[in-house]
């Protein structure tokens, strides 16, 4: 069992594998653009609130499919434009609640937050259409349908515009971060899964948003024949290919002791990127919300220091 030390020294370096594919920024840029056409159509309906700080509002907005997905959105009351964080929730748990995200107004912000569609969690699942056939692909536009969707709302500060998320929710601010470029001011993700496909299922690991990958070459491809087509196709949605191309301030949340997301693929994901960032790890945490980290976010969306000595 190695040290703390010895394990932060063997991540900082790991790099995961499997290389991005050449025509990926093509890719996303082509869904990005279909998702972009499907946030300029939305129906608000504002929900009854005693709150003198903050309005609350369910927004409908169809997806790159078709699919109706609700977003929540909650508008400062006070003048603005306003920074806004986009968030997004993880595997298995439904958006947090509207008292938790209206903590981010104390700061100045909205919040424009996606109740994710259900979903397999089986990321192999449609791999054999190619990339655009994978159901993850989809999960991916719903979280740029409603990116966009904040950057279309009319008092929205269009130069401070956060990414954030936990787990799946981390890879999703990660990925719509790195499509949107300089669009995004900061990014934020706690225990972002998944990465590194390929470099989880060479080391075994076989839990969280991975579990598919045991079942696919158990029950479809035993003998592994097919691998690396596989492979190739979940390389278009790995965190890991979206991470180099992040323009924003990037922060990074690791349980070491995470049986569901590994660290190993969230390093890979965080150290690809070329952006200004910084990684928090914690050794006796797992997958679950870090107190401490929870400090950090806010520190983090609430520092403009960088910004100032930028100017």
């Amino acid at each position: 069992m190695p040290t703390v030390s010895a394990l932060r020294a063997s991540l900082e370096t790991y790099r995961g594998q499997g290389d991005r594919p050449a025509d990926f920024g093509s890719f996303w840029r082509r869904r990005d653009a279909a998702a972009e056409a499907c946030a300029a159509t939305s129906t608000a309906t504002e929900l009854p609130s005693k709150n003198l700080l903050a309005a609350y509002s369910r927004v409908c907005v169809a997806s790159t499919d078709g699919r109706s997905l609700t977003v929540r959105v909650i508008e400062p009351r006070t003048s603005g434009p306003h920074p806004v964080v986009v968030m997004f929730h993880d595997l298995g748990r439904g958006a947090r609640g509207w008292h938790h995200m209206t903590r981010f107004v104390a700061l100045g912000y909205g919040v424009v937050a996606l109740e994710a569609r259900p979903w397999s969690a089986d990321v192999t699942e449609g791999w054999e259409l190619g990339p655009r056939g994978l159901e993850l692909a989809q999960v991916i536009d719903d979280a740029l349908v409603s990116a966009h969707l904040a950057l279309s709302l009319p008092w929205v500060d269009a130069t401070r515009v956060v990414t954030w998320g936990e787990g799946l929710g981390g890879a999703l601010a990660i990925d719509v971060a790195a499509v949107l470029g300089q669009r995004v001011w900061r990014c934020a993700a706690a225990n972002p899964m998944p990465a590194d496909f390929r470099g989880a299922w060479e080391s075994g690991f076989e839990k969280g948003a991975y579990a598919g990958l045991r079942a696919h070459f158990r029950d479809v491809d035993p003998t592994a024949a097919r691998a690396d087509e596989l492979f190739s196709a979940l390389a278009y949605v790995d965190a890991m290919s979206f991470s180099p191309a992040l323009e924003s301030r990037f922060l990074v949340g690791v349980g070491l002791d995470n049986d569901v997301s590994a660290p190993s693929s969230q390093y890979a994901a965080f150290n690809r990127a070329t952006c200004e960032r910084a990684l928090i790890s914690y050794p006796k945490w797992g997958h679950e919300r870090i107190n401490d980290f929870e400090d950090e976010l806010l520190g983090f969306l609430n520092d403009r220091q960088a910004d100032k000595s930028a100017a």
